[in-house]
């Protein structure tokens, strides 16, 4: 669970499930599927709808390899779907979306 620093902006509260698939090499690669939940309070500030429930279920893969001992560059490319209360509002264009984040993480 977790709220937002300005607490007018309501809640949302995930569960996440991540499965090893690869891991040879330094190289690591797994799935994911998510869902996240948000109260009534968090889908009215940003979709307008007042209904608390699904706000938006995704699926991804995250890999990560090692370019050295304590340095590990990440990649998780992502599909994600709003749930319909906050797909049914005015200012939604899409209701999915694809995007991919990359970077470097250091091992401390």
């Amino acid at each position: 669970m977790r709220w937002h620093v300005d607490r007018d902006r309501g809640k949302e509260a995930d569960v996440r499930m991540t499965l090893g698939v690869y891991d040879r090499g330094g190289l690591r690669a797994g799935v994911f599927a998510q869902g996240t939940w948000a109260d009534e309070v968090n889908m009215e500030a940003y979709y307008g709808v007042r209904h608390a429930g699904l706000l938006f279920a995704s699926v991804g893969v995250l890999g990560g390899y090692d370019i050295a001992p304590r340095w590990v560059a990440v990649a998780s490319p992502e599909m994600r779907r709003l749930g319909s209360d906050p797909a049914a509002s005015a200012i939604v264009e899409e209701r999915t979306g694809y995007w991919v984040s990359a970077g470097v993480a250091y091992r401390f």
